[in-house]
């Protein structure tokens, strides 16, 4: 494995099961504008900052949350789409903290924006059903005749 970007004040990257499935609702859904909305749900939701690691890669968004003692980051890559339902990472999500951020804590603010993303995800496909038609798959049989 190759050597971590360190993230400027902060400590990590924090390696938590929790991001597992954080970055698999990101693979399925990349917009900034989703991710945002599910994060000022949040209580500890803070800001959406322009983010930069040490190895000069910029995030496609850092999402920051403040706790009493401490700041969490967490911060996600840009994405590359391959097909219509596959979607590669640059690199994996990463999560950074900054004073007091105990394991338990940044691993609910995880879990918590992974619930709103999933229910953000939801009430949009809800509100756009019928304004968009659904699409025809793609008839290639003339290919083959």
């Amino acid at each position: 494995m190759g050597k971590q970007a360190s993230f400027y004040g902060f400590e990590g990257p924090l390696f938590l099961a929790s991001l597992k499935t954080l970055q698999d609702v990101y693979s399925e859904n990349f917009c900034k504008a989703t991710i945002i909305e599910g994060a000022k749900k949040i209580p500890e939701y803070r800001a959406e900052k322009h983010s930069v690691t040490d190895d000069g890669y910029e995030w496609y968004a850092g999402i920051y949350f403040s706790l009493p003692e401490g700041e969490v980051a967490i911060l996600f890559p840009w994405t590359k789409r391959l097909s219509e339902r596959e979607i590669k990472l640059s690199r994996p999500l990463a999560v950074y903290k900054r004073g007091v951020a105990p394991e338990e804590v940044v691993e609910s603010i995880i879990s918590r924006l992974d619930s709103e993303i999933k229910a953000n995800r939801a009430a949009v496909k809800e509100r756009l059903k019928g304004v968009y038609p659904p699409k025809k798959a793609f008839d290639d049989s003339w290919l083959y005749a």
